[in-house]
């Protein structure tokens, strides 16, 4: 390979880019890539990698029809590559491309049938389609694959030999509905104010508690506290999406009973106030819930909960995790939750899941209904 740069120099750009995206710097991650790209010489297949990761990075700036040409280029040298086609399709969804996503990923599924990223990205193609058979068969087979991938290879399974101790109906403070929230925008500011105000109302025995930093306005905090909520002050974080796991140290916390994991942008509703019901009486130690065609998840990362003084220390298992990863991704917390959760949990987990059909799942109460095309962690308010 002729290049106009050593290999060092190379390994540099990568790792400066590398850094540029762990902070969400993602234009800079861009530039340096570019810049990288433009220094090596030889054929575009052996600069395939890096303009895959340049795909990835435009596609983290926002910049989608960019990162699909990208991306497009890279598949034409690399058309067996799960990752590339996985991206792709990813990519032309965002863009409407429904067909085009969905006949590359299904030749793809055929040539690795047990390859759950791909059935994850089938069932949300199908179902964005409205294929809801074909996404029910890709998201079921998906949550198998992962347990499968995770059970017995990662974390033992937790020992548990007493039942949960009922909910502490009447200590509030004991019981945490855990929100993480940073930055201005207004969908996370306004969802976070909606559901300290609902909360009393549909949650009256568990109390709100935001994670937050100084980058949330202290107009929005003082309202948070005028609702009853508790506001965590943390650090600044130092590197893209660490504020996504905050809402996980509740589990840490000794003054705490229960806890259960929620998105500002995702109201509360009384069909999960159902389902927590039923999980609070039923013994058991851990909730997951399931309530739409892209809940391919083990654990979605804002609808599940659990008891305290059970999981080991959480903020240490965030820390070792994190400091791993080559990639920094949105779906980050729920990776975590399949990998270094999951595996020491599912024994001891009520799941309620109205989509999937999985064995030891069950649907949700027959009295928690919403009216017809909302859902449990939907990301828009469902009391308009």
């Amino acid at each position: 390979m002729s290049t106009t740069i050593s290999p060092q120099q190379a390994d540099q750009l990568r790792r400066r880019a590398q850094t540029f995206q762990h902070e969400g710097r993602y234009r800079k991650a861009v530039e340096v890539q570019i810049e990288l790209i433009n220094s090596l010489g030889g054929y575009a297949t052996e600069r395939s990698e890096d303009m895959h990761l340049l795909g990835l990075y435009l596609f983290q700036l926002g910049d989608i029809a960019a990162a699909e040409t990208i991306l497009t280029q890279v598949f034409g040298y690399q058309a067996s590559d799960v990752d590339v086609v996985k991206n792709l399709a990813i990519c032309q969804l965002k863009l409407g491309k429904q067909d085009a996503a969905i006949n590359l990923l299904a030749q793809c599924a055929e040539q690795n049938p047990e390859n759950f990223e791909v059935r994850d990205v089938l069932a949300h193609a199908a179902g964005q389609k409205g294929d809801l058979s074909l996404a029910h068969q890709h998201g079921r087979r998906a949550l198998e694959l992962k347990h499968a991938n995770v059970v017995n290879k990662t974390e033992r399974v937790l020992s548990l030999n007493k039942p949960a101790a009922k909910l502490e109906m009447k200590n509030p403070p004991q019981n945490i509905i855990a929100f993480s929230l940073w930055g201005k925008q207004a969908k996370y500011l306004d969802g976070a104010i909606r559901n300290a105000k609902l909360a009393p109302d549909i949650y009256p025995s568990w109390r709100c508690r935001f994670y937050v930093d100084q980058s949330v306005p202290l107009v929005v905090t003082d309202k948070l506290r005028s609702f009853g909520a508790e506001i965590v002050e943390m650090p600044s974080p130092n590197r893209a999406f660490d504020g996504l796991f905050w809402r996980f140290l509740a589990a840490d916390d000794p003054t705490v009973s229960r806890f259960i994991i929620r998105d500002c942008d995702a109201v509360l509703n009384i069909r999960e106030r159902g389902a927590v019901d039923e999980w609070c009486h039923s013994g058991k130690h851990f909730h997951v819930m399931r309530d739409f065609y892209t809940h391919t998840e083990l654990i979605l990362a804002g609808m599940w909960g659990g008891v305290t003084k059970v999981l080991p220390n959480m903020a240490e298992a965030i820390e070792r995790f994190t400091k791993q990863l080559q990639l920094r991704t949105r779906i980050i917390d729920q990776i975590f939750l399949r990998e270094q959760i999951w595996p020491k949990i599912y024994p001891h987990t009520l799941v309620h899941d109205s989509q999937f059909g999985i064995p030891e799942s069950k649907d949700f109460p027959e009295f928690a209904v919403l009216r017809e095309g909302q859902h449990v962690g939907q990301d828009r308010s469902i009391f308009r």
